[in-house]
């Protein structure tokens, strides 16, 4: 009763341990809340809440995370209550308290946290959440119809191209191809915060050389095989 709102924290790694993406509503009908969302009503910022409660869902959203962990402002709990920080410095800011020290809390591994000794602590997995939805600058995916086409499109323009092209230029477009897919997608995602991945247009491509390579040597044998027999005859 003490509480102005309250919200759940639960986070769902993915299937590889990592996490990327947070649900904002619980999927059932209780009405419960992300603590994020909770956080911006308390603040009085409730047209972000009301944009995402216009498409009240279960699903996940990727978290857009600012950088590599320590990227948001801490300090110490223990100089808060000594006074060694003045009380204007928490003026108009969301003020997250929680564990940040290694073994004292929860931490998991993040896309942003792979090159790092240490993983990313809950809290700022939150702080990171929290800043997504008071921005609104949620990642986005394709729906996964259109993630397959977008996947085919390359693959079958590498086709096109085998077949107008010498073995050597061949192989340089696909080399360009594979640069241009994954520059591509990163440029995506830093660019307009939309992201498809390209694991498989990218695995598509780099087949396409090594099978085109086996079928035109299969056909040139083949070929050779049947002059020699005509000449044998």
């Amino acid at each position: 009763e003490a509480t102005r709102y309250l919200g759940f924290i639960n986070i769902e790694p993915d299937t590889d341990g990592t996490v990327r993406r947070v649900r904002l509503f619980s999927p059932d009908q209780s009405g419960h809340t992300h603590f994020a969302l909770s956080m911006l009503e308390a603040g009085g910022q409730t047209a972000a809440v009301d944009t995402l409660s216009a498409y009240r869902s279960g699903q996940t959203y990727l978290i857009p995370f600012a950088g590599a962990p320590l990227r948001f402002p801490i300090i110490s709990y223990s100089d808060v209550l000594s006074g060694r920080v003045p009380a204007h410095y928490f003026a108009n800011k969301y003020v997250l308290v929680g564990a940040w020290g290694t073994g004292m809390g929860d931490s998991f591994p993040t896309p942003v946290s792979a090159d790092t000794v240490d993983n990313m602590a809950g809290i700022e997995v939150l702080a990171n959440v929290l800043q997504g939805a008071r921005e609104g600058n949620w990642i986005t995916q394709p729906s996964q119809a259109m993630q397959s086409l977008m996947s085919l499109v390359p693959v079958l323009l590498l086709l096109v191209a085998v077949r107008r092209l010498s073995p050597r230029r061949v192989l340089l477009a696909t080399g360009l191809a594979l640069a241009v897919v994954l520059c591509g997608a990163l440029l995506l995602l830093y660019l307009g915060n939309y992201w498809i991945s390209p694991v498989a247009a990218m695995t598509g491509i780099a087949l396409t050389h090594p099978i085109w390579s086996w079928r035109t040597q299969e056909i040139a044998l083949n070929q050779m095989n049947r002059e020699m027999g005509e000449l044998s005859r």
